[in-house]
Formats: structure tokens, sequence, C-alpha cells
């Protein structure tokens, strides 16, 4: 009786430590899972952030691109309220979605020209909006603004960054100081952003490294459906 007894809590130890076992390496398997897919997330998300990166820094590479070459045809085209010069610049504009306005102004504010060819406000004053004087602080130097509201016409409210220079053109045989602006919309940055993945509820968005600025945030386009 005692033989058997003494087998008994033999066997029912041996099954609580088989127990016991399988579950410790359970927990450290569960752990080295979880570190392992922790560590393989944090990593894949690390890759797409370098490529919308890398993605961001080749658009706006194109755009300033742009801007340099209609910088370049203005330079080249002699007077700038010729229509041929304005006609090169609008088939420029027409090969891209993203652009918006491009417009010349003197260094007092004072339109040149603009395109599209609508009336602006009139209460609409150049000279005191921030890209407008950093193009003047900075001769030369392209400035892209903070994402902000094109505030040009009337009844239009689309969310815009702006490139502006200071450039010198040649108006009625004079040479004139004035400011070039090329406003862009976010179709581009929207689409690059919306190719990319992050769980079920993650998302892309953009911040100004300098200043900590949001630079884009998908809630922009419904500003911009808006």
């Amino acid at each position: 009786m005692k033989r058997k007894s003494i087998q008994f809590i033999l066997s029912v130890s041996l099954s609580l430590f088989s127990v016991l076992v399988i579950i410790a390496v359970g927990l450290v398997l569960y752990s080295r899972f979880s570190a392992t897919t922790k560590d393989n997330a944090f990593r894949n998300s690390q890759q797409i952030v370098d490529q919308v990166s890398y993605n961001l820094e080749g658009y706006i590479a194109s755009i300033s691109e742009l801007f340099h070459t209609m910088d370049l045809t203005i330079a080249q085209g002699g007077d700038v309220t010729s229509g041929q010069l304005q006609h090169q610049l609008e088939m420029m504009m027409s090969t891209r979605m993203d652009t918006v306005t491009l417009a010349l102004f003197d260094d007092r504010g004072q339109p040149i020209f603009n395109i599209p060819n609508v009336a602006m406000k009139k209460s609409f004053n150049p000279a005191k909006e921030s890209w407008f004087k950093s193009a003047l602080d900075t001769p030369g130097h392209l400035s892209i603004s903070l994402p902000h509201v094109e505030n040009f016409y009337s009844n239009q409210f689309r969310w815009v960054v702006t490139l502006s220079k200071s450039i010198t053109v040649q108006k009625g045989g004079k040479p004139v100081n004035g400011v070039l602006l090329l406003d862009v919309n976010f179709n581009q940055i929207d689409q690059l952003s919306n190719r990319v993945s992050l769980g079920k509820k993650g998302y892309v968005y953009i911040l100004d490294e300098s200043a900590g600025n949001i630079v884009y945030h998908p809630s922009f386009s419904l500003y911009m459906r808006a």
C-alpha cells in the first residue's frame, strides 16, 4: 500500500514538474518571440520612414528644379510682359498636377504677372507675407515656406507650400528687382504618404526638423477638400 502511495506521489510530482517545465519553456519562447516581433516591427517602421524621407527629398529636389528652370527661362526670355514668355511658363505649369500659382511681384509687392491669369484680391499685400520678406532678406536663395492657406484669390482657400526667390528681370527695357513665387499643393506628398502602411491605424506626418512645426499631416487633405 505504501509502495503504491509513493509511486502515486512520484507520478504526480513528475507530472507537475513536467507541466512547470512546459510552462517555463513556453514563457521563454513567448518572450523571445514577442521581442523578435517588436524588433521586426520597429525595423520595418524605420525602413518605411527612411523610404518616405528619401521619396520626399526626391520630390523637393524635383519641384526645386522646376522653380530653377522657370527662373532661368525668365532670365533668358527678355521682357517679362512678353506673351511668348508667359506661354512658356504656362506650359511648364501644365506638366505637373501639384503646381497651383506662379507669380512675379516687384520689390514693393506690386504684381507683374500671375499664372493662372486670375484677378487677385485688392486687399492682398504680398509685401506683408513671410515668403516675400524671406526672399528679399536672402537674395539669390530659394526659400520654402511652411504650409499655409493661399490667399491671393477670392473664394479660394488652398493649402500650399510657397517657393520664393528674389530675382532681377527686364520690364520695359529696364531692370526690375522682384520676387518670384511658386505655390504647390499637397497632392504629391499626399500620394507618397498614402502608399505607406503602418499597421491598422498608423500614418505618416512630417515635421520641420529645426522648429518642430507640422509640415504635413493627413488631416490637411480634409482642409484641402473643404
